[in-house]
């Protein structure tokens, strides 16, 4: 497995999206709130919370590659609003550049972000055509 530090630009639709989920996922800002300690509407928090995201995915290149990896500049800015498939996919590819060494098992930042994607997937599957004709139970 390889591993690379993202783009801000990966970090930056992933936080854009917590910041408008909209599609039934609202309760995702009072979780960013609780779980990421960070007001989604606060520009110093979301810039904070970049540079968190941004300093575990170092972390995990250098768990990977035993080098230190510099973690260069980064401000929040937000982007396009994603699609609930696209936040999904970054997400997943951020987190998977942040699973090595240690951090999917002791970084609460990573089992938050867990968390998230997990809710992303189940409101992706219920919006199929597939699951509006399964029956309940």
């Amino acid at each position: 497995m390889s591993s690379y530090v993202v783009e801000d630009r990966t970090v930056n639709r992933i936080l854009t999206f917590l910041q408008h989920p909209g599609n039934g996922l609202e309760f995702l800002e009072r979780f960013a709130a609780m779980k990421l300690e960070t007001d989604v509407h606060n520009a110093e928090e979301m810039n904070t919370l970049g540079l968190r995201m941004l300093a575990m995915n170092h972390e995990a290149v250098s768990a990977r590659y035993g080098e230190e990896q510099e973690i260069g500049r980064y401000k929040f800015r937000a982007v396009p609003m994603p699609t609930l498939m696209q936040a999904y996919k970054t997400l997943q590819c951020w987190l998977y550049q942040c699973s090595e060494g240690t951090i999917p098992e002791c970084s609460e930042l990573y089992q938050a972000f867990e968390e998230i994607k997990h809710d992303l997937a189940a409101a992706i599957v219920s919006q199929l055509a597939a699951y509006d004709v399964a029956e309940w139970a």
